[in-house]
């Protein structure tokens, strides 16, 4: 294995602009036209519930944590082509929990800050316990039927029927269930027939618990996720399909334009998801619906004359607390600083500022790359270069020997076969029979096979021990990329043990084989005495299946196949329903839960950090490690926050003195390892083509090792230029954490690239893939990580979605 340090990576152009701000996603004049954004709420869902309420019930929900949502009750309803219209016009912003619009030359922003002063609604931090309501004795009576009976399924249909027709007589039962109606097909709406959950009914019991829950943050972080998956590709498509509270991002937009409502349609819009339960009494009572108008919106818009307000002012009657409205998970994104200084500034703002962005020209040229990699097919991909020039004539070698021998293995198998009818009905001597016929066979046979292929194979490795390396070329005043390489007889005996395996299903007869297998075991015994042993092996990776994102020793449960599909199969049915979990802080949603498993795209930086707790998760409480143990695994914006301050990094004169920012230096907040320990810390990173990649920064021995389960996607060169700002910014940013530095000279680490990883060419897989290279690296270094391969994928990801979701609430058929 070569390996040689990165040096400093040249400085790029510098950018006139004094103060950049964001770029526009599409250039002016050129966004897409499409029709409208489509809603999983009805368009007027608030008052369907409200109007099948007595005004004393209203009242008393208007005191509550929901009291503003009969305020937004009265107001112009969704609409959807004004929202459409409103999406084209985002800027392009790093950030992951706020987006910012361009509204008659103005910029506008939309987080959790302004959802909170708007809907009212708690936005503070997740409650340390992952649900609203931890029976301490598990016997104790479950909620549910107080409120629904007998019945095990309640659609939000039903509950607004149940209040109109005055079925629940009882006031605090029927203002729980209207506030149930109102999370499920307002703030949390995911499709068009939204269900009560049954633990937001548990968490309903003690009422006040249930207000103070932060619906806010969940319900904004359900919309956010939905808004942010929509890129260039997507947001030019005639509609758009949105979930949870979208109403949110119109209500900023008027509160922070309000000339908007100078002008309203008294007529119901075609982009309204009007469902089934707007029966004809209900719509007599709330009478003709006022909508915004969008040519309107689009006229003042152009005319950039109105008043705009970038940052909406707080409620004076409803006072928050913005140190409670941070994410922990937040990316820093220096233009949205500067533009934020410039609103503070009462900065006058003008289209002129706004720079960049997509035209129709360049959204086509990416829908058809998009479409011509979807017609790709796995065979047209080349394989890649064999390390080794011998292995193919071992592999022909091996098969000219075994052809003969597995021929007239067949032969006789046939034979014993054709002879076990006569007596299938006396199925107690099966076993002496076999014993006696099969097993002085198998055992004469295996023993020639071994000897056979022993010779071939101490032949072939006299002729082939050197090992061939490969020098990686760095850019330009990078140096090099280290790169190992396994030895030859590694690879022979993975070929001979692969034969040996694939012999089992080689007959017609492989009944009687398998009879054999489960009688015997795979390893066969003769007479009590072990076959011949196998053939010394020199590599140490282990023969047992990897561990996976299983949890280690504390949850068996979790180990076998069997129960992993008994538990998914159940979890399935809950995936069509659609919900959203909790975990360790992080919203999941069904559709998150169903990337992991169907794997159809690359996985989404928010599923690989869901990913990542789960590693936490199970290495933290599983493996016994001590309180205030820092986790070795970090989240996806690491690598993005130290790319961004990358820029600033290399202008700095003393680099020593350079600042990191506070996320940055959080990572490290528990005290670190000793680094002349051998500390060693695990980061995803994603590479070009949305292509996953585990890191492993090993302090001690100052080097990056690439975990890269499919290398021909990314060329040296190209890795070395995207590592290089954790390459050369770590040394400075563990001394800056507090950490031991391990010399004076804080050059940059080393990048190792290591072969013999199975390679697996789909590029949805890449992503738990690098999770599982990850963890099988910290357990077991790189010869665990090797048992890694694509016929693993589909298990382990049923697996860890399996326990995602337990942590939220038990499988239980």
């Amino acid at each position: 294995m070569v390996s040689a340090k990165l040096v400093e990576i040249p400085d790029s152009p510098k950018n006139g602009e004094d103060l950049l701000i964001p770029d526009m996603m599409f250039v002016q004049g050129e966004e897409p036209n499409g029709v409208r954004v489509l809603t999983y709420q009805s368009s007027r869902a608030i008052n369907f519930v409200l109007n099948s309420l007595e005004e004393d019930e209203i009242q008393t929900i208007r005191e509550s944590a929901f009291g503003k949502l009969v305020e937004i009750a009265g107001k112009p309803s969704f609409s959807g082509r004004f929202t459409r219209y409103l999406l084209s016009r985002q800027l392009k912003v790093n950030k992951k929990h706020e987006v910012w619009f361009r509204f008659a030359g103005n910029p506008i922003r939309f987080s959790l800050r302004e959802f909170a002063i708007l809907t009212g609604l708690p936005c503070g931090k997740y409650p340390k316990k992952s649900k609203l309501k931890m029976r301490e004795n598990l016997n104790e009576k479950p909620y549910w039927p107080t409120l629904f009976g007998k019945v095990e399924v309640v659609s939000v249909r039903s509950v607004v029927k149940m209040l109109r027709k005055k079925t629940v007589k009882d006031k605090n039962i029927r203002i729980k269930i209207a506030c149930l109606a109102l999370l499920s097909s307002v703030l949390l709406s995911t499709n068009l027939n939204m269900k009560i959950m049954r633990e937001h009914a548990e968490g309903i019991e003690d009422i006040e618990e249930f207000f103070r829950f932060p619906w806010g943050r969940m319900a904004f972080d359900l919309l956010m996720s939905s808004v942010k998956e929509r890129d260039e590709i997507a947001l030019s498509q005639k509609s758009i399909a949105l979930k949870g509270f979208v109403l949110a991002i119109q209500l900023v937009l008027v509160e922070s334009v309000p000339s908007l409502t100078e002008v309203v349609l008294e007529h119901g819009s075609s982009s309204e998801s009007d469902s089934e339960d707007d029966v004809d009494e209900c719509r007599q009572k709330l009478g003709k619906k006022h909508t915004l108008s969008p040519g309107h919106a689009r006229q003042i818009d152009s005319k950039s004359e109105v008043a705009v307000k970038s940052l909406i002012e707080e409620d004076p009657a409803r006072p928050i607390d913005e140190t409670s409205l941070q994410w922990s998970d937040e990316e820093e994104d220096e233009k949205v600083n500067n533009l934020l200084t410039l609103i503070r500034k009462g900065h006058a703002f003008s289209n002129d500022m706004f720079r960049g962005g997509a035209t129709k020209a360049d959204v086509e040229r990416l829908i058809e790359v998009a479409t011509s990699n979807r017609k790709v097919k796995r065979k047209s991909i080349p394989p890649p270069t064999a390390p080794l020039h011998d292995q193919t004539s071992v592999v022909n070698i091996v098969l000219q020997h075994l052809k003969p021998e597995v021929a007239r293995l067949e032969e006789n198998i046939a034979s014993v076969a054709s002879g076990m009818k006569d007596v299938s009905c006396k199925f107690v001597s099966i076993e002496d029979t076999v014993k006696s016929v099969i097993g002085p066979m198998l055992a004469n046979f295996k023993e020639e096979v071994l000897k056979s292929v022993g010779q071939v194979l101490k032949k072939e490795k006299v002729e082939g021990t050197h090992k061939h390396e490969r020098g990686l070329h760095a850019p330009t005043g990078l140096g090099t990329i280290t790169d190992g390489q396994e030895g030859v007889g590694d690879i022979n005996e993975e070929i001979i043990r692969n034969k040996k395996i694939h012999m089992s299903g080689y007959s017609e007869n492989n009944l009687v084989f398998n009879l054999i297998s489960s009688t015997y075991g795979t390893e066969i015994e003769v007479n009590g005495k072990d076959s011949e042993p196998d053939l010394p092996r020199k590599s140490k990776r282990s023969r047992a299946a990897p561990p996976g994102l299983r949890s280690q020793g504390a949850m068996q449960s979790y180990d076998g196949s069997a129960v992993i599909e008994s538990k998914f199969s159940i979890l399935q049915e809950k995936i069509k329903e659609s919900f959203v979990i909790n975990f360790m802080g992080l919203a999941v949603t069904s559709k998150d839960i169903a990337d992991v498993v169907e794997r159809v795209r690359p996985l989404s930086a928010k599923v690989v950090d869901i990913l990542v707790k789960l590693l936490r998760f199970n290495l933290e409480k599983h493996l016994a490690l001590p309180s205030g143990h820092p986790s070795p695994f970090f989240d996806t914006r690491f690598f993005k926050a130290l790319s961004r301050a990358y820029p600033k990094f290399k202008r700095c004169k003393n680099r020593e003195t350079f600042s990191f920012s506070r996320g940055l230096c959080a990572y490290f907040s528990s005290p670190l390892h000793d680094t002349k320990a051998g500390s060693s810390y695990y980061v995803p990173f994603c590479g070009g083509k949305k292509h996953w990649l585990g890191l492993c920064v090993n302090c001690s021995e100052r080097k990056i090792t690439v975990l890269d389960c499919n290398p021909t996607l990314s060329s040296d060169k190209d890795l070395a230029t995207d590592l290089a700002p954790v390459c050369v910014m770590f040394p400075y940013l563990l001394k800056q954490a507090g950490g031991t530095t391990f010399c004076d000279v804080l050059t940059p680490f080393s990048i190792e690239r290591p072969e013999g990883l199975v390679i697996n060419y789909a590029l949805p897989d890449s992503g738990l893939t690098a999770m599982l290279l990850l963890q099988s690296h910290a357990l077991g270094g790189i010869e665990e990580c090797k048992s890694i391969s694509p016929a693993n994928i589909a298990e382990e990801a049923k697996r860890a979605v399996v326990m995602v979701y337990e942590y939220h609430q038990k499988l239980v058929e």
